[in-house]
């Protein structure tokens, strides 16, 4: 941390001393200005000067471990902040919630606690502070550290649990985002508009931009989206992929129940219908993967209905696989999506709120060279009806 308190209780920000002032300072007592337990002076020729906690320390605003990248990060961040006319705090201690924001805003007649996150901790303390934000009244800005962004191909992210709790939603009609910023190249990274492939692949829009060339408000205002076309096409390899896939022999416990459920009602992974596996967007807010929980509400709901008559579709259906993402307030119908986009293909037909009229049965391949062809008509027309 960049401040603490010395013995008469006064704030001092250390990077801001000169070198011969810090070594003075070594011979006196600081403190954190949250647990109140004695920190360190960490300064050298290739430090940002710093305290620190002792080893074994048990202040719960410490924990993550801050290390060089990210203090130089939150000073970075603080300077781009102020360079923009804002009223800016670096390391304020809120005692009504005993927390300390990296950066505290004030923006008019709003309070923004920027945190920078370089390391994984626990999700029970992430979810603490950003509710303690919340009673505060104070928004909450969760930047991840460059260090966390682990890109696959230019719009395609592999995500841990961790890193995705750290999903924005500042409005219902604002795309679910993650921000990244790397204190090194002095650059941020925006992923917005995120479509799950697996429990850690996503695919979304992905900009990278200098600091030096935006300010706050540009930042987080929503970016340009990846076309339907090449969401399509993405899909395509990425559905025909699945299909050639061998069976997998995985022990984690849903991806048994699911092979059983398959082989209860004599389905193989190769021969699934096209119409399932479809690109959701709110997908990532379900636990299980777009393949598995797609095909058994088509199977089990969708299939036995007759054509001409209705069905029913609630957010309810789906709500114990939902995940919780404590910086979003608002609530995902992944289901209502998948029912549009099958309205888009001509199996459904909309009536009226939450309910929709079958006007086709979805055909069942019976190998996998029909199977890989209804996919590319699937997605072509997808593609053609979203343009």
């Amino acid at each position: 941390m960049l401040r603490a308190l010395d013995r008469h209780g006064q704030s001092i920000l250390l990077y801001s001393q000169s070198k011969k002032h810090i070594e003075l300072m070594r011979d006196n007592s600081y403190y954190c200005p949250s647990c109140r337990e004695k920190v360190m002076i960490k300064a050298g020729p290739r430090m940002l000067p710093h305290y620190a906690h002792r080893p074994g320390s048990n202040c719960s605003v410490a924990k993550g471990g801050e290390g060089p990248y990210h203090e130089l990060g939150k000073l970075q961040l603080f300077s781009w902040l102020k360079q923009q006319g804002y009223e800016v705090e670096l390391e304020s201690y809120i005692p009504s919630i005993q927390q300390r924001p990296d950066i505290l805003v004030k923006a008019k007649r709003k309070r923004i606690a920027i945190e920078y996150q370089c390391c994984r901790i626990s999700s029970e303390i992430i979810e603490k502070r950003i509710a303690g934000y919340h009673n505060e009244e104070i928004i909450p800005l969760w930047i991840l550290g460059g260090n966390l962004l682990n890109r696959k191909k230019p719009h395609t992210l592999s995500l841990s649990p961790f890193e995705q709790l750290f999903f924005h939603q500042f409005h219902d009609q604002y795309p679910p985002s993650l921000f990244f910023y790397c204190s090194n190249a002095r650059q941020f990274a925006v992923f917005q508009n995120p479509y799950s492939i697996s429990t850690t692949k996503m695919l979304g829009s992905l900009s990278f931009m200098q600091a030096s060339q935006l300010n706050l408000s540009s930042l987080i205002s929503p970016k340009r989206n990846i076309t339907p076309s090449f969401l399509c096409a993405y899909w395509l390899r990425e559905k025909q992929k699945l299909r050639k896939s061998p069976v997998g022999h995985s022990k984690n416990p849903n991806d048994i129940q699911f092979r059983h459920w398959l082989y209860i009602n004599r389905l193989h992974p190769s021969t699934l219908p096209a119409y399932t596996h479809l690109p959701v967007q709110s997908q990532f807010s379900l636990s299980p993967v777009p393949s598995v929980w797609q095909t058994r509400w088509l199977v089990d709901q969708l299939h036995p209905v007759q054509v001409g008559d209705t069905i029913s579709i609630s957010s309810k259906q789906l709500s114990s696989q939902q995940r919780s993402f404590p910086l979003i307030r608002y609530t995902f119908e992944p289901l209502k999506e998948y029912a549009d986009l099958l309205c888009a293909l001509g199996v459904l037909e909309f009536q009226q709120e939450g309910m929709y009229k079958k006007v086709c049965d979805v055909p069942f391949p019976t190998s996998v060279p029909e199977a890989l062809r209804q996919d590319r008509e699937v997605m072509e027309k997808l593609s053609e009806t979203l343009e």
